[in-house]
């Protein structure tokens, strides 16, 4: 009896450390999941910094030529004056 007993008892560790490795395996699962999720959101996020940025760019350069068009009208204007 005593045998089976601890024939039973190694058996329920082996099982109970059985039981803690998996559920550690599914926790380390849910984490990656969430930080792929996470890596997902964070490169979409970027994509579209660089998006706004480029059109801030084209903005600012679509300024300059507006601003240097109208500082040479205004130049030629005194230019006609003199």
């Amino acid at each position: 009896m005593q045998t089976e007993t601890r024939a039973f008892d190694v058996q329920r560790g082996n099982f109970a450390t059985e039981a803690a490795e998996s559920a550690a395996i599914a926790e380390e699962a849910k984490n990656a999941r969430a930080d792929a999720a996470e890596a997902r959101k964070l490169e979409k996020s970027l994509s579209d910094l660089e998006l706004q940025i480029r059109r801030s760019q084209e903005l600012q350069a679509a300024i300059r030529k507006k601003q240097s068009a109208t500082l040479s009208a205004f130049s030629d204007t005194f230019v006609f004056l003199a």
